[in-house]
C-alpha cells in the first residue's frame, strides 16, 4: 500500500549536493504529493530540485546537538505543509526505493487500543527502526538506550507531527543526551502521566525502561527498515542487534495490552 497523494513531504536540513536527485526519487515514487524543503538562512549553490515550496528561517543556532535547528526548520515546513499527512525526511538522504507504509503500521496508527494515560498525540506516527535502540540490555552486550527513538524518518497526521515539534522548548538548554531523546522525553508533556526527563543519555532504571515501552506503543509503531542511502551511514543496514524491530514492538504491545483495552 503505497502513501497517498495526500501527503506533504518536508525535507529537513541545509542543501546536499545530492538534493535535486533526491526530489526527483519522490516525484517519482510518490507522484502528486507535496514536496516543502526547509532550512536556516545559508548560501548555496546549485538546485534543491522540483519542490512545491522552499522555507527559510532565521538560524536558533546549534544548541543540544541542533536540536533547535531540526525543530525549527521541521515545525515551519510543517505549517506551511497543506496536505493531512506529514512525511520528515533528512536533507542528506534519498530514498532510493519505494517506502511503502505496510498494513500492519496502518493498522497500529487507526484501530490497535492506546494507553490514554500515555496517549501524547491523537494518533500513532510511523518511525522507522534506524537509530530507534532498544532499552534493555541484550546479550550481544550492545549499547541501549531509553527515548532514543528515530527521528530521521516520521510519518503521521499534520496536527500529531506539529505537536511533536513543537514540543521541544526553543529557549530550553537541555542537559546532555542525544537529540532524539530530547525531542521524544519533550513530547511526554502532553500526556497526563508525568513528564519524563532525563540526566544523561545513558541514564537507566526499570522505571524509565518501562515509561519507554509504554509510550513507544501507546503514540508510535516502529516499522521495519526504510531503505535510504546516505554517505555518512552507508554501513547501517537496519538489522543491528541493539535496533528495536516491528516484532519487538508488537512484544511490548501485547506484554502491556491489558493496559490497552
Amino acid at each position: 500500500m503505497k502513501i497517498p497523494n495526500n501527503t506533504s513531504f518536508v525535507i529537513q536540513g541545509p542543501y546536499f549536493p545530492t538534493m535535486e536527485e533526491s526530489v526527483d526519487h519522490l516525484r517519482r515514487l510518490f507522484p502528486g504529493n507535496e514536496i516543502i524543503w526547509a532550512h536556516t538562512t545559508e548560501r548555496y549553490h546549485g538546485s534543491p530540485g522540483d519542490i512545491d515550496c522552499e522555507i527559510e528561517i532565521a538560524d536558533p543556532g546549534p544548541r543540544n546537538i541542533n536540536i533547535h535547528r531540526q525543530c525549527a526548520t521541521t515545525l515551519a515546513g510543517i505549517k506551511e505543509a497543506k496536505r493531512p499527512f506529514v512525511y520528515k525526511i533528512r536533507s542528506d538522504f534519498k530514498l532510493h526505493q519505494d517506502w511503502r507504509c505496510s498494513l500492519n503500521a496502518l493498522r497500529a496508527m487507526t484501530y490497535l487500543p492506546v494507553n490514554d494515560h500515555f496517549k501524547c498525540f491523537d494518533n500513532r506516527l510511523i518511525v522507522g527502526n534506524i537509530t530507534t535502540l532498544k532499552t534493555r540490555p541484550i546479550p550481544s552486550g550492545f549499547w541501549h538506550r531509553c527515548f532514543n527513538i528515530s527521528d530521521w524518518f516520521i510519518f503521521g497526521h499534520k496536527a500529531d507531527m506539529r505537536r511533536l515539534f513543537e514540543s521541544v522548548d526553543p529557549n530550553e538548554n537541555y542537559p546532555d543526551i542525544a537529540p532524539e531523546q530530547i525531542l521524544w522525553t519533550s513530547a511526554t508533556k502532553h500526556c497526563t502521566a508525568n513528564q519524563i526527563s532525563l540526566n544523561h543519555m545513558n541514564e537507566s532504571s526499570e522505571y524509565l525502561c518501562r515509561k519507554t515501552e509504554e509510550f513507544i506503543i501507546s503514540n508510535l509503531f516502529v516499522t521495519r527498515y526504510i531503505p535510504f542511502y546516505s554517505n555518512k551511514y552507508q554501513h547501517l543496514t537496519g538489522d543491528e542487534d541493539q535496533l528495536m524491530t516491528e516484532n519487538d514492538w508488537y512484544e511490548m504491545y501485547l506484554e502491556h495490552k491489558f493496559k490497552h483495552v
